[in-house]
């Protein structure tokens, strides 16, 4: 008979695996697939068994091995195998088999007894039973995974090892090799039964790598070890510290230095031993050994005087070279302080560029302002900028001062001052254009009156929303030209220097419109805003089918000429889809700009829109959640109607108010909402909540609505 594997199913069965097998006790029957004969000997003993388990203490996914021995007695025997829980009495699991060992795996702790009935067909039948008691695994935890190799030369194979305990068996296994140089990984296996994978170390040279051996047990827990590999190539040459700096030469009181070994020659890969030490004494180590790092930061004592910095490095067949740097310990100091220029001029600027000298920690400034006869004008209070602007008002003398304080502002205070004459300068600039084809030449010609002394002009452009592009260095001429091969908002400036180009600065700005001069059919009828949005004024209509030269796009909208009228259209003009899948805050507006599209700017279309719209009685909310509510299910209480119309009007450019504490007087006395709007003939009422029996209440005065709706006549506009 085949020895048989099964798991009993149900809630409390499930956590017990038995498999049977042939008992390997001397007494045991021996299992055959051919017929046996029938035994003519008869047995005068009576049988005796007896139950043997391997262990009486077990962790969760390990197995019992349950045996039995039959002494005297004879013929086939059938052996009944049951597991139940001793804590509340239940049967785990129970089967027959004609084998008298068996394998039981329990995956769940617990108190258990293992209860083996004994049977023949003579009538004899015996029950033994044991005890075992299954223990919550162990967590996952590395017991010595390990490579073959630590220490190879490139193009070696090496063979990682997952050694781990605990959890619930079997196992999965997953190998990554990263290159901790490089901060790449390497190569990766897939999740196998395999606790062993072979790695090839890339020929790239001297490296270091790791190789993270993962697994992941039966219940889905995973661990992980790290192991360590290093791969260096022989080099007979010196070990060398040439290119190797120092951050600074000079650093104030609890200041740093920061090192940065750059090693060649030797066998690579290197260690680096870091010190330094003062004028006496000897030499501190921030680290205690050599370290892998080829850079480190050391802070030097917080007293005034020199040091020696030093480098040490030693490579893979323990040569060894150092290096050392000269570092001044000095007191905080702004005396390289500067100015962008002494001299100035009307509606001009001087930059401030405070240079701090070895602060003792972060610096923060203070900037101020006088001119002869004034006190001192402050520009705000202490800031970590150490750039500040000064601009001129008038022609006339100027002290500019800067003043400093170290350790977050609590330190020492130093401080600078300058002087600066203002006189005046004119620049002005225009172009021949300012709206061109793509391709199309447009000149940009520079006056400059009151100018002191030579000038030289810097040219320069930008297309909007994108870094300025400069036109060459100074130079002398008045005018530049400019191309643009792409369609867009361009601005064009000129910068001017006095005093043979060093003197100070001075510009103008203009903008050019540049067009693609292949026009684009609208689509359906639409009008042309003066900007990118409803409430600017309607230049024009644009009819269904129109050419246009779209200059550029700004988000929803395009920036088009149209019969020499330069002005926006909605993109929806040409067909372009809504850009929304799903009603809510975020997309209110697109649906806003969708719907005055459709039904134009016109307040009675709008008012139309709303006031068709299902009624439902549902408490209000803030705005922007009315207006999203009706939208999503097309119904709503005049709390939603009001919202919306609002909405709708106000985006549109209308002067409009939200009447949002009314009483309706002649439905109970309940809440009401509408809206109020300014027209030509004065503010009107303007309600979109249709209520039986009135008329509809679209730009009524205050005598039309007052017999039914009560309102705080103090706090909206008279509507008479």
């Amino acid at each position: 008979m085949r020895s048989k594997a099964y798991r009993i199913i149900g809630a409390a069965a499930a956590s017990v695996v038995m498999a049977f097998s042939a008992a390997v006790c001397a007494n045991a029957a021996e299992v055959s697939d051919q017929p046996q004969e029938e035994s003519s000997e008869i047995y005068s003993l009576q049988p005796v068994s007896s139950l043997t388990v391997s262990a009486a203490e077990i962790f969760e996914g390990e197995s019992v091995a349950a045996e039995i021995t039959t002494e005297n007695g004879g013929g086939e025997y059938t052996y009944t195998y049951q597991v139940t829980n001793r804590r509340n009495k239940e049967v785990i699991s129970s089967d027959t088999s004609s084998l008298p060992a068996a394998d039981i795996v329990f995956d769940k702790p617990g108190y258990y007894s293992i209860k083996v009935t004994v049977s023949d067909d003579s009538g004899y039948e015996e029950t033994l039973s044991k005890n075992i008691m299954v223990k919550e695994a162990l967590p996952l935890q590395d017991n010595g995974s390990a490579l073959s190799k630590t220490r190879v030369t490139p193009g070696t194979t090496v063979t990682a090892t997952a050694d781990f305990t605990g959890g619930v068996k079997p196992y999965k296994y997953r190998f990554i090799m990263s290159d901790l140089t490089a901060k790449t990984v390497v190569e990766k296996t897939a999740l196998s039964d395999s606790p062993t994978a072979d790695f090839k170390v890339p020929e790239n040279g001297a490296a270091f790598y790791h190789i993270n051996a993962i697994v992941t047990d039966a219940r889905g827990n995973t661990q992980s070890a790290i192991m360590d590999l290093l791969s260096y190539q022989k080099n007979p040459a010196s070990v060398s510290l040439e290119g190797s700096t120092a951050s600074a030469k000079e650093i104030g009181i609890n200041g740093t230095v920061q090192l940065t070994a750059k090693a060649s020659g030797g066998t690579a890969p290197y260690k680096y031993l870091y010190s330094y030490k003062g004028e006496t004494g000897s030499w501190k180590f921030p680290d205690t050994t050599y370290v892998y790092n080829s850079q480190t930061s050391i802070k030097l004592p917080s007293k005034v005087g020199k040091y020696t910095l030093r480098i040490g490095i030693k490579d893979m067949d323990g040569k060894y070279t150092e290096k050392t740097f000269p570092v001044e310990v000095k007191n905080f100091s702004i005396d390289k302080s500067f100015i962008s220029s002494s001299t100035s001029y009307v509606g001009s600027e001087v930059t401030l560029r405070a240079v701090a000298s070895c602060p003792n920690g972060a610096v923060r400034y203070h900037y101020s302002i006088h001119e002869p006869g004034k006190d001192w004008e402050y520009h705000g209070g202490y800031t970590y900028n150490n750039v500040h602007t000064f601009k001129f008002d008038k022609v006339g003398t100027y002290y500019l001062r800067v003043g400093a304080k170290d350790k977050t502002g609590n330190g020492t205070y130093k401080e600078k001052q300058f002087t600066v004459n203002v006189v005046e300068l004119n620049v002005s600039a225009s172009v021949d254009k300012t709206i061109a084809k793509t391709g199309e030449k447009i000149t940009l010609i520079s006056k400059v009156t009151n100018n002191n002394g030579i000038v030289k002009y810097h040219y320069s452009y930008h297309a909007d929303g994108k870094d300025w592009t400069y036109m060459g260095d100074y130079k002398k001429s008045t005018s530049q030209q400019f191309s643009f091969s792409e369609a867009g908002r361009y601005f064009l400036r000129v910068g001017v220097k006095d005093k043979n180009g060093s003197g100070m600065y001075k510009e103008k700005q203009l903008r050019v419109d540049v067009y693609d001069p292949n026009a684009k059919a609208t689509t359906v009828s639409s009008v042309l805003q003066k900007d990118s949005n409803w409430k600017s004024n309607t230049i024009c209509t644009v009819p269904s089918g129109s050419k246009v030269t779209v200059i550029k796009s700004e988000g929803r909208w395009y920036y088009v000429n149209y019969g020499g009228k330069l002005g926006y259209l909605y993109n929806m003009a040409f067909g372009t889809a809504k850009n929304y899948s799903t009603i809510d805050t975020s997309s209110l507006p697109a649906i806003a700009d969708d719907i005055i599209f459709s039904k134009g700017k016109n307040v009675k279309n709008l008012f139309n829109y709303v006031n068709g719209m299902g009624y439902v009685a549902v408490r209000t909310d803030t705005l922007e959640n009315l207006c999203v509510y009706i939208l999503k299910y097309r119904r709503g209480a005049c709390f939603h109607r009001a919202a919306l119309l609002y909405y709708l009007l106000d985006r549109s450019g209308y002067e409009v108010i939200r009447v949002d504490d009314a009483v309706d007087m002649y439905t109970g006395g309940g809440p009401h909402n509408w809206c109020i709007m300014k027209t030509e003939q004065g503010w009107r009422h303007i309600d979109p909540t249709p209520v039986t029996g009135l008329r509809v209440m679209y730009l009524v005065t205050d005598s039309a609505i007052a017999p039914y709706f009560r309102w705080n006549r103090q706090k909206y506009p008279v509507c008479n």
